[in-house]
Protein backbone atom coordinates (compact mmCIF):
# COMPACT_ATOMS: atom_id res chain seq x y z
CA UNK A 1 0.00 0.00 0.00
CA UNK A 2 3.17 2.32 -0.95
CA UNK A 3 3.31 4.75 2.09
CA UNK A 4 1.32 3.02 4.87
CA UNK A 5 4.07 3.76 7.74
CA UNK A 6 2.67 4.89 10.85
CA UNK A 7 5.52 6.99 12.60
CA UNK A 8 3.57 7.27 15.74
CA UNK A 9 4.72 4.69 18.19
CA UNK A 10 6.73 3.90 20.97
CA UNK A 11 10.47 4.69 19.65
CA UNK A 12 13.24 5.73 21.32
CA UNK A 13 12.41 9.77 21.86
CA UNK A 14 15.47 11.93 20.29
CA UNK A 15 15.34 15.24 18.52
CA UNK A 16 17.64 16.57 15.65
CA UNK A 17 19.85 19.39 16.33
CA UNK A 18 18.19 21.12 13.59
CA UNK A 19 16.97 24.68 12.02
CA UNK A 20 14.81 23.72 9.52
CA UNK A 21 13.52 26.80 7.63
CA UNK A 22 10.24 25.43 8.59
CA UNK A 23 8.96 22.33 11.41
CA UNK A 24 9.16 18.83 9.23
CA UNK A 25 6.28 18.18 7.64
CA UNK A 26 3.78 15.59 8.71
CA UNK A 27 4.55 13.29 6.08
CA UNK A 28 8.19 13.23 6.52
CA UNK A 29 7.89 12.38 10.95
CA UNK A 30 7.01 8.89 9.85
CA UNK A 31 10.27 8.87 8.36
CA UNK A 32 11.90 10.13 11.66
CA UNK A 33 11.64 8.75 15.19
CA UNK A 34 9.24 9.88 17.43
CA UNK A 35 10.88 13.34 19.27
CA UNK A 36 11.47 14.25 22.46
CA UNK A 37 12.62 17.86 23.79
CA UNK A 38 16.41 16.57 22.96
CA UNK A 39 18.69 19.13 21.11
CA UNK A 40 22.40 17.97 19.98
CA UNK A 41 21.35 15.07 17.64
CA UNK A 42 20.12 14.23 14.17
CA UNK A 43 18.87 10.86 13.58
CA UNK A 44 16.33 8.74 11.80
CA UNK A 45 15.48 5.50 11.79
CA UNK A 46 16.64 4.89 8.33
CA UNK A 47 16.06 1.27 7.46
CA UNK A 48 15.94 1.21 3.94
CA UNK A 49 16.70 4.22 1.15
CA UNK A 50 13.88 6.02 0.52
CA UNK A 51 13.40 5.90 4.42
CA UNK A 52 17.04 7.72 4.83
CA UNK A 53 16.09 10.47 1.70
CA UNK A 54 12.80 11.45 3.23
CA UNK A 55 13.79 12.06 6.67
CA UNK A 56 16.64 14.03 5.95
CA UNK A 57 14.23 16.86 4.43
CA UNK A 58 15.36 19.51 6.62
CA UNK A 59 18.72 21.96 6.79
CA UNK A 60 21.27 21.42 10.06
CA UNK A 61 22.70 24.67 11.06
CA UNK A 62 25.08 25.59 12.97
CA UNK A 63 24.44 27.92 15.91
CA UNK A 64 24.85 31.03 14.19
CA UNK A 65 22.68 29.49 10.91
CA UNK A 66 25.20 30.05 8.27
CA UNK A 67 26.14 26.27 7.57
CA UNK A 68 24.00 24.66 4.72
CA UNK A 69 23.80 20.43 4.64
CA UNK A 70 25.39 20.17 1.59
CA UNK A 71 25.81 15.93 1.35
CA UNK A 72 25.32 12.84 3.51
CA UNK A 73 27.44 9.97 2.73
CA UNK A 74 26.58 6.56 4.39
CA UNK A 75 28.58 3.35 4.66
CA UNK A 76 27.18 -0.22 5.53
CA UNK A 77 28.55 -3.34 6.03
CA UNK A 78 28.95 -5.73 3.14
CA UNK A 79 30.24 -9.36 3.34
CA UNK A 80 32.11 -7.90 6.59
CA UNK A 81 33.79 -5.22 4.84
CA UNK A 82 32.34 -1.38 5.40
CA UNK A 83 32.06 0.56 2.23
CA UNK A 84 30.32 2.88 0.27
CA UNK A 85 26.76 2.47 -0.01
CA UNK A 86 24.94 5.75 -0.66
CA UNK A 87 25.46 9.50 -1.00
CA UNK A 88 22.32 12.19 -1.03
CA UNK A 89 22.80 15.59 -1.78
CA UNK A 90 20.68 18.59 -1.38
CA UNK A 91 19.64 21.92 -2.84
CA UNK A 92 17.79 24.81 -1.53
CA UNK A 93 15.64 27.99 -2.44
CA UNK A 94 16.23 31.46 -1.58
CA UNK A 95 14.12 30.72 1.49
CA UNK A 96 16.01 27.56 3.17
CA UNK A 97 13.89 25.21 1.24
CA UNK A 98 14.78 22.02 0.54
CA UNK A 99 13.63 21.53 -3.10
CA UNK A 100 15.91 18.94 -4.58
CA UNK A 101 17.72 15.51 -3.02
CA UNK A 102 19.18 13.11 -5.15
CA UNK A 103 20.21 9.94 -4.12
CA UNK A 104 23.29 8.17 -5.44
CA UNK A 105 23.84 4.18 -5.00
CA UNK A 106 27.43 2.64 -5.13
CA UNK A 107 27.91 -0.41 -7.60
CA UNK A 108 29.72 -2.64 -6.41
CA UNK A 109 29.85 -5.47 -8.60
CA UNK A 110 30.89 -2.03 -11.06
CA UNK A 111 32.59 -0.58 -8.77
CA UNK A 112 31.14 3.22 -9.83
CA UNK A 113 28.39 5.66 -8.75
CA UNK A 114 24.72 5.60 -10.30
CA UNK A 115 21.56 7.69 -9.84
CA UNK A 116 19.22 5.90 -7.28
CA UNK A 117 16.30 7.85 -6.35
CA UNK A 118 15.18 11.98 -6.47
CA UNK A 119 12.83 14.08 -4.38
CA UNK A 120 11.39 17.01 -5.88
CA UNK A 121 10.01 19.56 -3.28
CA UNK A 122 7.11 22.04 -3.74
CA UNK A 123 6.26 24.81 -1.45
CA UNK A 124 3.53 27.52 -1.16
CA UNK A 125 3.61 31.25 -0.62
CA UNK A 126 4.07 30.26 3.44
CA UNK A 127 6.98 28.01 2.81
CA UNK A 128 4.98 25.14 3.78
CA UNK A 129 5.55 21.65 1.79
CA UNK A 130 2.66 21.23 -0.86
CA UNK A 131 3.81 18.69 -2.92
CA UNK A 132 7.17 16.15 -3.29
CA UNK A 133 7.42 14.17 -6.34
CA UNK A 134 9.79 10.51 -5.57
CA UNK A 135 11.60 9.59 -8.96
CA UNK A 136 13.50 6.66 -9.19
CA UNK A 137 16.37 5.75 -12.26
CA UNK A 138 15.66 3.42 -14.69
CA UNK A 139 19.76 2.18 -15.45
CA UNK A 140 18.37 0.87 -18.59
CA UNK A 141 16.75 3.88 -20.52
CA UNK A 142 19.29 6.05 -18.62
CA UNK A 143 16.39 8.75 -17.20
CA UNK A 144 14.56 9.38 -14.32
CA UNK A 145 10.89 7.35 -13.98
CA UNK A 146 8.29 8.59 -11.52
CA UNK A 147 7.07 6.90 -8.81
CA UNK A 148 5.11 8.77 -6.32
CA UNK A 149 3.63 11.73 -5.13
CA UNK A 150 2.52 13.01 -2.24
CA UNK A 151 0.23 16.30 -2.07
CA UNK A 152 -0.39 18.23 1.27
CA UNK A 153 -2.72 20.50 2.25
CA UNK A 154 -3.04 22.92 5.54
CA UNK A 155 -5.44 24.40 7.84
CA UNK A 156 -5.68 28.12 8.58
CA UNK A 157 -3.63 27.53 11.18
CA UNK A 158 -0.63 26.21 8.98
CA UNK A 159 -1.08 22.38 10.32
CA UNK A 160 -1.28 19.44 8.21
CA UNK A 161 -5.17 18.79 6.94
CA UNK A 162 -4.72 16.08 4.19
CA UNK A 163 -1.97 14.22 2.63
CA UNK A 164 -2.59 12.25 -0.85
CA UNK A 165 -0.27 9.92 -2.01
CA UNK A 166 -0.52 8.74 -5.89
CA UNK A 167 1.97 6.30 -7.97
CA UNK A 168 2.32 6.24 -11.33
CA UNK A 169 0.48 4.19 -13.58
CA UNK A 170 2.78 4.85 -16.49
CA UNK A 171 0.75 7.33 -18.11
CA UNK A 172 -1.16 8.37 -14.90
CA UNK A 173 -0.66 9.76 -11.20
CA UNK A 174 -3.15 7.17 -9.69
CA UNK A 175 -4.39 7.80 -6.36
CA UNK A 176 -3.71 5.22 -3.57
CA UNK A 177 -3.76 6.84 0.30
CA UNK A 178 -4.90 9.39 2.30
CA UNK A 179 -4.36 10.57 5.41
CA UNK A 180 -6.96 13.26 7.02
CA UNK A 181 -5.92 15.11 10.32
CA UNK A 182 -8.68 16.96 12.74
CA UNK A 183 -7.73 18.94 15.84
CA UNK A 184 -9.63 20.55 18.58
CA UNK A 185 -10.34 23.74 19.85
CA UNK A 186 -7.17 24.07 21.49
CA UNK A 187 -5.29 23.61 17.68
CA UNK A 188 -4.25 20.03 18.90
CA UNK A 189 -4.07 16.95 16.90
CA UNK A 190 -7.25 14.87 17.49
CA UNK A 191 -7.54 12.04 14.80
CA UNK A 192 -5.23 10.62 12.03
CA UNK A 193 -7.67 8.69 9.81
CA UNK A 194 -5.82 6.56 6.91
CA UNK A 195 -7.42 5.12 3.79
CA UNK A 196 -7.09 4.19 0.81
CA UNK A 197 -8.21 3.94 -2.85
CA UNK A 198 -10.84 2.04 -4.44
CA UNK A 199 -11.44 2.18 -8.12
CA UNK A 200 -14.06 -0.24 -8.14
CA UNK A 201 -15.91 1.71 -6.16
CA UNK A 202 -14.39 5.44 -6.93
CA UNK A 203 -14.04 6.35 -3.12
CA UNK A 204 -11.93 6.10 -0.22
CA UNK A 205 -11.71 3.39 2.08
CA UNK A 206 -11.07 3.45 5.56
CA UNK A 207 -8.36 1.60 7.44
CA UNK A 208 -6.28 2.30 10.05
CA UNK A 209 -7.44 5.58 12.40
CA UNK A 210 -5.64 6.94 15.20
CA UNK A 211 -7.52 8.60 18.29
CA UNK A 212 -5.43 11.37 20.11
CA UNK A 213 -6.43 12.89 23.36
CA UNK A 214 -5.66 14.89 26.43
CA UNK A 215 -6.13 15.58 29.52
CA UNK A 216 -6.84 19.06 31.36
CA UNK A 217 -3.14 20.65 31.59
CA UNK A 218 -1.68 18.12 28.74
CA UNK A 219 0.11 16.44 31.15
CA UNK A 220 -1.14 13.15 30.08
CA UNK A 221 -0.97 11.91 26.41
CA UNK A 222 -3.36 9.39 25.18
CA UNK A 223 -3.59 7.24 21.93
CA UNK A 224 -5.92 4.19 20.59
CA UNK A 225 -5.49 2.72 17.10
CA UNK A 226 -8.45 1.20 15.32
CA UNK A 227 -8.74 -0.33 12.13
CA UNK A 228 -11.83 -0.79 9.74
CA UNK A 229 -13.51 -4.39 9.96
CA UNK A 230 -17.12 -5.09 8.42
CA UNK A 231 -18.02 -1.40 8.60
CA UNK A 232 -16.90 -0.51 12.31
CA UNK A 233 -13.59 0.71 14.03
CA UNK A 234 -11.92 -2.29 16.11
CA UNK A 235 -9.78 -1.01 18.81
CA UNK A 236 -6.06 -2.56 18.38
CA UNK A 237 -3.74 -0.78 20.48
CA UNK A 238 -3.59 1.98 22.88
CA UNK A 239 -0.47 3.93 23.87
CA UNK A 240 -0.59 6.82 27.40
CA UNK A 241 2.10 9.33 27.57
CA UNK A 242 2.72 11.31 31.26
CA UNK A 243 4.31 13.88 31.93
CA UNK A 244 5.00 14.82 35.43
CA UNK A 245 7.90 17.37 35.72
CA UNK A 246 7.21 20.85 35.55
CA UNK A 247 9.69 20.66 32.29
CA UNK A 248 7.57 19.06 30.47
CA UNK A 249 9.57 16.10 29.73
CA UNK A 250 7.84 12.30 29.29
CA UNK A 251 7.73 10.66 32.83
CA UNK A 252 6.42 7.33 31.53
CA UNK A 253 4.53 5.52 28.60
CA UNK A 254 2.69 2.70 28.75
CA UNK A 255 1.02 0.65 26.32
CA UNK A 256 -1.49 -2.31 25.50
CA UNK A 257 -2.75 -4.03 23.17
CA UNK A 258 -6.64 -5.65 22.20
CA UNK A 259 -6.72 -9.61 22.03
CA UNK A 260 -9.74 -9.41 20.36
CA UNK A 261 -11.32 -9.88 23.90
CA UNK A 262 -9.88 -7.75 26.08
CA UNK A 263 -6.88 -5.50 26.59
CA UNK A 264 -3.39 -7.10 27.29
CA UNK A 265 -0.78 -4.80 28.98
CA UNK A 266 2.73 -4.45 26.58
CA UNK A 267 4.90 -2.32 27.56
CA UNK A 268 5.53 0.25 30.02
CA UNK A 269 8.68 2.85 29.99
CA UNK A 270 9.99 5.02 32.86
CA UNK A 271 12.16 7.99 32.19
CA UNK A 272 15.18 9.85 33.79
CA UNK A 273 16.35 12.96 33.87
CA UNK A 274 19.26 14.93 34.77
CA UNK A 275 18.69 18.21 36.44
CA UNK A 276 15.61 17.68 34.93
CA UNK A 277 15.68 18.48 31.43
CA UNK A 278 18.96 16.09 30.27
CA UNK A 279 17.53 12.46 29.34
CA UNK A 280 20.22 10.04 31.20
CA UNK A 281 18.19 6.64 30.83
CA UNK A 282 14.72 5.13 29.16
CA UNK A 283 14.11 1.81 30.62
CA UNK A 284 11.65 -0.98 29.53
CA UNK A 285 9.37 -3.45 31.26
CA UNK A 286 6.55 -5.69 29.65
CA UNK A 287 4.00 -7.07 30.52
CA UNK A 288 3.98 -11.24 31.12
CA UNK A 289 0.38 -12.73 30.65
CA UNK A 290 0.73 -15.84 32.30
CA UNK A 291 2.66 -14.69 36.04
CA UNK A 292 0.83 -11.39 35.68
CA UNK A 293 4.05 -9.41 36.76
CA UNK A 294 6.06 -6.93 35.06
CA UNK A 295 9.55 -7.83 33.97
CA UNK A 296 13.03 -5.89 32.83
CA UNK A 297 13.29 -5.84 29.12
CA UNK A 298 15.67 -3.30 27.83
CA UNK A 299 17.11 0.29 28.57
CA UNK A 300 19.06 3.20 26.85
CA UNK A 301 21.46 5.30 28.46
CA UNK A 302 22.60 8.71 26.74
CA UNK A 303 25.86 10.04 26.82
CA UNK A 304 26.49 14.17 26.10
CA UNK A 305 29.73 15.84 24.77
CA UNK A 306 29.20 17.57 28.11
CA UNK A 307 28.99 16.31 31.49
CA UNK A 308 26.85 18.53 33.28
CA UNK A 309 27.54 17.13 36.63
CA UNK A 310 31.02 17.30 36.46
CA UNK A 311 30.87 21.24 35.14
CA UNK A 312 28.17 22.00 37.09
CA UNK A 313 26.07 23.77 33.86
CA UNK A 314 22.81 24.59 34.87
CA UNK A 315 21.83 25.08 30.79
CA UNK A 316 21.31 20.96 30.42
CA UNK A 317 20.34 21.39 26.37
CA UNK A 318 23.55 23.17 25.74
CA UNK A 319 24.77 19.22 25.79
CA UNK A 320 24.65 17.18 22.50
CA UNK A 321 24.02 13.73 23.12
CA UNK A 322 27.43 11.95 22.11
CA UNK A 323 26.08 8.03 22.53
CA UNK A 324 22.87 5.92 23.03
CA UNK A 325 23.97 2.73 24.16
CA UNK A 326 21.09 0.02 24.51
CA UNK A 327 21.51 -2.58 26.55
CA UNK A 328 19.08 -6.04 27.10
CA UNK A 329 18.37 -7.56 30.71
CA UNK A 330 19.41 -11.08 31.05
CA UNK A 331 19.50 -11.08 34.71
CA UNK A 332 22.02 -8.34 34.41
CA UNK A 333 22.35 -5.61 32.15
CA UNK A 334 24.41 -7.09 28.33
CA UNK A 335 25.49 -4.46 25.97
CA UNK A 336 23.37 -5.15 22.67
CA UNK A 337 23.61 -1.94 20.27
CA UNK A 338 24.87 1.83 20.36
CA UNK A 339 24.76 4.71 18.29
CA UNK A 340 27.88 7.18 18.66
CA UNK A 341 27.64 10.92 17.58
CA UNK A 342 30.64 12.96 16.85
CA UNK A 343 30.62 16.90 15.75
CA UNK A 344 32.78 19.14 14.10
CA UNK A 345 34.30 21.96 15.06
CA UNK A 346 31.30 24.48 14.38
CA UNK A 347 29.08 21.96 16.44
CA UNK A 348 27.55 20.66 13.45
CA UNK A 349 26.60 16.86 13.68
CA UNK A 350 29.75 15.12 11.41
CA UNK A 351 29.25 11.08 12.03
CA UNK A 352 26.51 8.58 13.38
CA UNK A 353 28.25 5.10 13.70
CA UNK A 354 25.79 2.11 14.52
CA UNK A 355 27.49 -0.58 16.14
CA UNK A 356 25.87 -4.19 17.49
CA UNK A 357 27.88 -6.11 20.09
CA UNK A 358 28.86 -9.87 19.18
CA UNK A 359 30.47 -11.78 21.15
CA UNK A 360 31.61 -9.29 23.53
CA UNK A 361 33.40 -6.87 20.60
CA UNK A 362 31.74 -4.11 19.36
CA UNK A 363 31.08 -4.44 15.33
CA UNK A 364 30.18 -1.66 13.31
CA UNK A 365 27.06 -1.62 10.92
CA UNK A 366 27.37 2.00 9.30
CA UNK A 367 28.67 5.11 9.58
CA UNK A 368 26.72 8.13 8.29
CA UNK A 369 29.05 11.48 7.35
CA UNK A 370 27.68 15.25 7.14
CA UNK A 371 29.00 17.79 5.09
CA UNK A 372 28.52 21.29 5.25
CA UNK A 373 28.69 24.70 3.29
CA UNK A 374 28.68 28.08 3.95
CA UNK A 375 27.37 28.75 0.33
CA UNK A 376 24.19 27.85 -0.24
CA UNK A 377 23.58 25.12 -2.94
CA UNK A 378 21.35 25.35 -5.74
CA UNK A 379 21.29 22.32 -7.66
CA UNK A 380 22.60 18.64 -7.01
CA UNK A 381 25.75 16.91 -9.25
CA UNK A 382 25.36 13.52 -10.46
CA UNK A 383 27.93 11.84 -12.57
CA UNK A 384 25.24 10.13 -14.84
CA UNK A 385 23.17 13.40 -16.53
CA UNK A 386 23.87 16.69 -16.70
CA UNK A 387 23.23 18.72 -13.21
CA UNK A 388 19.77 19.05 -11.69
CA UNK A 389 19.29 22.28 -11.43
CA UNK A 390 16.13 24.64 -9.53
CA UNK A 391 14.01 25.60 -13.00
CA UNK A 392 15.39 28.10 -15.13
CA UNK A 393 11.86 28.84 -16.34
CA UNK A 394 8.62 31.10 -15.64
CA UNK A 395 5.80 29.31 -16.52
CA UNK A 396 2.00 28.58 -16.11
CA UNK A 397 0.73 24.69 -15.94
CA UNK A 398 -2.52 23.26 -16.96
CA UNK A 399 -4.38 22.86 -13.90
CA UNK A 400 -5.86 19.28 -12.84
CA UNK A 401 -8.18 17.84 -12.90
CA UNK A 402 -9.79 19.55 -15.62
CA UNK A 403 -12.77 19.68 -15.64
CA UNK A 404 -13.01 19.53 -11.95
CA UNK A 405 -15.49 19.78 -9.06
CA UNK A 406 -15.49 21.26 -6.80
CA UNK A 407 -11.02 21.95 -6.13
CA UNK A 408 -8.54 21.82 -8.48
CA UNK A 409 -4.62 21.99 -8.39
CA UNK A 410 -2.94 24.71 -10.18
CA UNK A 411 0.94 24.84 -10.44
CA UNK A 412 3.59 27.24 -12.11
CA UNK A 413 7.53 27.44 -12.22
CA UNK A 414 9.28 30.79 -11.09
CA UNK A 415 12.96 31.16 -12.28
CA UNK A 416 14.09 33.60 -9.86
CA UNK A 417 12.31 34.98 -6.81
CA UNK A 418 9.36 37.26 -8.08
CA UNK A 419 6.25 39.16 -7.38
CA UNK A 420 3.43 36.78 -7.84
CA UNK A 421 -0.30 37.77 -8.51
CA UNK A 422 -2.66 34.77 -9.29
CA UNK A 423 -6.15 35.58 -10.00
CA UNK A 424 -9.26 33.79 -11.28
CA UNK A 425 -11.81 35.72 -13.43
CA UNK A 426 -15.08 34.33 -15.02
CA UNK A 427 -16.00 34.40 -18.76
CA UNK A 428 -17.03 38.25 -18.57
CA UNK A 429 -13.52 39.37 -16.92
CA UNK A 430 -14.87 39.61 -13.63
CA UNK A 431 -12.52 39.15 -11.03
CA UNK A 432 -13.17 36.09 -8.69
CA UNK A 433 -10.83 34.98 -6.56
CA UNK A 434 -7.66 36.10 -5.80
CA UNK A 435 -4.94 33.10 -5.02
CA UNK A 436 -2.00 34.35 -4.61
CA UNK A 437 -0.31 38.31 -3.79
CA UNK A 438 2.86 37.92 -2.44
CA UNK A 439 6.88 37.94 -3.49
CA UNK A 440 7.90 34.13 -3.96
CA UNK A 441 10.95 31.72 -4.33
CA UNK A 442 12.87 30.11 -7.10
CA UNK A 443 11.47 27.14 -8.21
CA UNK A 444 8.00 25.39 -8.74
CA UNK A 445 4.82 26.03 -6.66
CA UNK A 446 1.25 24.77 -6.38
CA UNK A 447 -1.80 25.58 -4.99
CA UNK A 448 -5.34 24.44 -4.69
CA UNK A 449 -8.41 26.44 -6.00
CA UNK A 450 -11.64 25.35 -4.07
CA UNK A 451 -14.37 26.60 -6.39
CA UNK A 452 -17.44 26.15 -3.87
CA UNK A 453 -19.42 28.60 -4.22
CA UNK A 454 -19.19 29.79 -7.91
CA UNK A 455 -21.45 28.54 -10.78
CA UNK A 456 -20.41 25.34 -13.17
CA UNK A 457 -18.66 27.25 -15.68
CA UNK A 458 -15.40 28.59 -18.13
CA UNK A 459 -12.91 30.47 -15.80
CA UNK A 460 -9.59 31.45 -16.72
CA UNK A 461 -6.74 31.69 -13.88
CA UNK A 462 -4.44 34.18 -14.86
CA UNK A 463 -0.52 34.53 -13.31
CA UNK A 464 1.88 37.75 -13.53
CA UNK A 465 4.89 36.98 -12.34
CA UNK A 466 7.60 40.36 -12.54
CA UNK A 467 6.25 41.99 -15.91
CA UNK A 468 5.55 37.97 -17.27
CA UNK A 469 1.64 37.46 -17.90
CA UNK A 470 0.14 34.00 -18.76
CA UNK A 471 -3.73 32.60 -18.61
CA UNK A 472 -4.93 29.62 -19.01
CA UNK A 473 -8.29 28.34 -19.11
CA UNK A 474 -10.21 25.99 -17.02
CA UNK A 475 -13.99 24.46 -16.40
CA UNK A 476 -16.00 23.61 -13.46
CA UNK A 477 -18.31 21.35 -13.93
CA UNK A 478 -21.09 20.43 -10.57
Amino acid sequence: MGFAILLISIATPIRAQVKPSQSVPFPLQRYISKTNNLSGLHKTTATDPIHSLLGKIVKINAADTTWWLDKIDEQYISEGTLSDRYHTYYAYDDYGNSVIMLMERYNISDQTWENFERADMIYNSGNLLTEFTILTWDTILANWQKSTRISLSYTLHKDIAEEIYMIWDGVNWVRDERISVTYDNRNRMSSVTYQYWDAVSSGWINYYQLLISYNADDSEYYEIYQVWFLGTWFPMESYVEYKHNSFDRVDSTFSQYSNGYYWVRSNFATYSYEKDTLLRKVENENWDESTGIWFLSSRDLYSYTADTLSTGSTDAQTSKVSEILTQNWSGSWVDSYRWIYVYDANQNIFQEIYEAKDSGIWARGYIEEYHYTLTRPTDVPTPVEAPLTIPMQTKLYQNYPNPFNPSTTIEYELKQPLDVRLEVFDVAGRLVRTLVLSKQSQGRHSISFNANGLASGVYFYRLQAGELIQVRKMVLIK
